[in-house]
């Protein structure tokens, strides 16, 4: 007799661990554990991609956010503005005892209004009254400029002949886009412009429509590379003197 063992019966399924017959099946080696090193670089360029357009669009996103709420605070400062020139007395207007009233050309070298620490007090929008508090604008800039409104002769230089006038151009059917894009012209602005050192008074006869043009401008610091962006915009309207 045989020392041997007596013959064992393998079933087939019967006595080969789960994990073994599955990957058997599928035809994945029972050994291989983890990920490989392409797969894990792989993934990780897939997830810096991501990243970067997550934090691109979240510095636009609050660049956007910040130079919406700055032309908040320049349309509040146009508006006081105007609202003051279009209620105030004529005879206030084109004073330089009262600064606020002052026309400042944009193109002409004229200094602006603005509440930056150590603006002279005339141009000072804090002591002329205009603001109790800054506006946070950096290097705000305010220009006040006086149109005359139709056509009509000038009394400040007795000549009879008519002075061409800013709403003569402008019809009520006109696009408001086109109506505008005349002030580009700089020659044809300085036609209807009035002139900054004679009250506006003095410059149209009595009862006469003036346009005023109030140019807010500051700058905006891009926190990303401190660059500078200027922001500007323009407010219209327009009263009797």
């Amino acid at each position: 007799m045989s020392d041997l063992p007596p013959a064992r019966m393998v079933i087939p399924g019967k006595g080969i661990p789960r994990f073994a017959r599955c990957c058997a099946r599928t035809g994945i080696p029972a050994a291989r554990h983890g990920f490989s090193l392409i797969e894990v670089m792989l993934a990780v360029t897939i997830l810096a991609s991501a990243l970067t357009v997550m934090v691109g669009s979240f510095i636009t996103s609050q660049q956007a956010r910040e130079l919406a709420h700055d032309q908040v605070l320049a349309q509040e400062v146009g508006r006081s503005i105007l609202m003051r020139l279009q209620g105030a007395p004529t005879n206030q207007l084109g004073i330089p005892a009262w600064g606020w009233g002052l026309a400042r050309h944009e193109d002409a070298g004229d200094t602006p209004l603005s509440d930056a620490p150590g603006t002279a007090a005339n141009d000072d929008l804090i002591a002329l009254g205009l603001r109790t508090t800054p506006s946070n604008l950096i290097d705000l800039e305010v220009f006040i400029e006086y149109y005359r409104g139709t056509d009509s002769p000038d009394p400040s230089t007795g000549i009879p002949a008519l002075q061409p006038g800013v709403l003569d151009s402008f019809a009520v059917g006109n696009d408001p886009s086109l109506s505008y894009s005349s002030f580009s012209n700089q020659v044809w602005r300085q036609a209807r412009r009035l002139a900054s050192a004679v009250p506006p008074a003095n410059q149209v006869p009595a009862n006469t429509s003036v346009v005023i043009r109030v140019i807010v401008r500051w700058n905006q610091i891009n926190n990303q590379n401190n660059n500078r962006n200027s922001g500007r915009i323009e407010l219209f309207g327009g009263r009797l003197f």
